[in-house]
C-alpha cells in the first residue's frame, strides 16, 4: 500500500508540471490555483484507483513538508515528511518507519511541491476547452499538454474543480477532487509522540 500511495503522489506531480506556451484569457485552472502558493502551501482531498484498488488521500503540503492520510482496502497509512526525515506510520499499530528514500521516491516527493506553481504555469499555458461526460454528469474541461505529449484535463462543474484526468504513456488516471484549498495545519507535519519508530526502507 505504501508504494501505491507514493505512485499516486507521482501522478499528482505529473499533473502539476504539464503545459507551456501563451494564453491571455484567465482560465478556470488559473482561478482555481491562484491562491495556492509556495508560501501558503495546499490541502487536497482526493479519490482515485491505483493498481485496481480504490483509495482516498488527504494531503497537506507546505515547503518541504508533507502530510498524507491514505486509506486503501480499509487500512490507513500516514506519511509525514519534515526536516527530520520521511516517515510511514501505521495508526492501527502505533508504529512507524523512518524511511531511507531512493532517488525515484525523492524525485516524486520533491515534485509534489510543483502544485503550488500551478496557477503561474496555467497562466502562461496554452490549453483547449471542451465538455465530457463522467459517470453520467457533464463537465467542462481545460486540457493541457507538455512537450512529451502527456495530457492533463482539469474538469469543472459550476466553476469548481471536480476531476483531474491524466494520460501518460497511453495510461489514463482519473482523480476525483473532493476539496482543494490553502488551509494547511502545520501541526500535522510533526510525528506523534506515541508511535514507536524504527528505521528502514519501503
Amino acid at each position: 500500500m505504501k508504494r501505491i500511495i507514493i505512485g499516486a503522489l507521482a501522478v499528482i506531480m505529473m499533473l502539476a508540471m504539464v503545459g507551456c506556451g501563451g494564453e491571455e484569457k484567465e482560465s478556470l485552472t488559473v482561478a482555481t490555483f491562484k491562491d495556492i502558493t509556495a508560501e501558503s502551501g495546499y490541502h487536497m482531498n482526493l479519490e482515485m484507483t491505483a493498481e485496481g484498488q480504490a483509495m482516498t488521500m488527504d494531503m497537506q503540503v507546505k515547503g518541504d513538508q508533507l502530510y498524507v492520510d491514505g486509506k486503501l482496502s480499509g487500512e490507513t497509512v500516514l506519511m509525514i515528511k519534515n526536516a527530520e526525515g520521511f516517515y510511514v506510520l501505521m495508526p492501527s499499530l502505533k508504529q512507524g518507519i523512518k524511511v531511507t528514500l531512493d532517488a525515484k521516491m525523492e524525485k516524486d516527493l520533491e515534485g509534489i511541491k510543483e502544485v503550488t506553481d500551478m496557477g503561474v504555469q496555467a497562466k502562461d499555458a496554452e490549453y483547449t476547452e471542451g465538455e465530457m461526460d463522467i459517470d453520467g454528469t457533464t463537465y467542462q474541461y481545460e486540457e493541457f499538454k507538455d512537450d512529451d505529449k502527456n495530457v492533463a484535463k482539469f474538469c469543472y462543474k459550476d466553476g469548481k474543480l471536480a476531476y483531474l484526468i491524466s494520460t501518460a504513456d497511453g495510461v489514463e488516471t482519473k482523480i476525483k477532487i473532493n476539496s482543494l484549498d490553502n488551509k494547511v495545519d502545520e501541526a500535522l507535519f510533526k510525528v506523534p509522540t506515541d508511535y514507536t519508530i524504527t528505521e528502514g526502507t519501503l
